[in-house]
């Protein structure tokens, strides 16, 4: 790993540095620089790798590649990753760092509510957006296009995920520009 502390800066036809005890050239100064540039290329380029296999294989949406829990929204069965639900939501981190018979059993069951809503959250979490589409395989009704969004933020809320939360609100607004005088909009209410 390259030593952090080198000097970034253009040599000088004056530099003073010295290796072993002979004063270095500006080209000796260039190459080394170049040298320390190739090598943090070599990082990036492992680290690059790394998050190409964290974003196909962990963070893929519904796999059931490595998944180590399971989310049930209703009758439909969601294979889940800890590693994504915990470092996006407070909620699942603590349920699997406690004694919550949900951490332990790897289990998740959402009964209440809209499940199109739980559904929108968990596709945020692996994607960073959520769809209006609704979601397959789920035989209730979609909220209208007013409601679906103050849904997701209320299982945003209740998962506690100010990203979400802040990113249905300005949806909600933006709906709201449009479906204001519409009875959807008393829905909200």
């Amino acid at each position: 790993m390259p030593n952090a502390n080198y000097d970034m800066r253009r040599p000088s036809a004056t530099s003073s540095n010295t290796k072993g005890g002979n004063t270095a050239s500006p080209q000796d100064e260039i190459m080394e620089i170049h040298s320390q540039v190739l090598e943090m290329i070599k990082i990036l380029n492992r680290m690059s790798a790394i998050l190409e296999m964290i974003e196909t294989e962990f963070r893929h949406f519904g796999s059931t590649d490595y998944a180590d829990t399971t989310i049930y929204i209703g009758s439909v069965k969601l294979p889940a990753h800890k590693l994504v639900l915990a470092t996006q939501s407070e909620y699942f981190s603590k349920a699997f760092r406690s004694s919550f018979v949900e951490g332990e059993t790897g289990k998740f069951r959402f009964e209440n509510g809209n499940g199109h809503a739980y559904w929108r959250v968990f596709e945020y979490m692996y994607t960073g957006k959520y769809s209006e589409s609704p979601a397959t395989g789920l035989a209730i009704e979609d909220d209208t296009e007013l409601m679906r969004h103050a849904r997701v933020y209320s299982v945003a809320d209740m998962f506690l995920m100010e990203g979400l939360k802040a990113k249905a609100l300005v949806e909600f607004e933006s709906k709201l520009t449009k479906f204001w005088l519409s009875e959807s909009f008393l829905e909200c209410i």
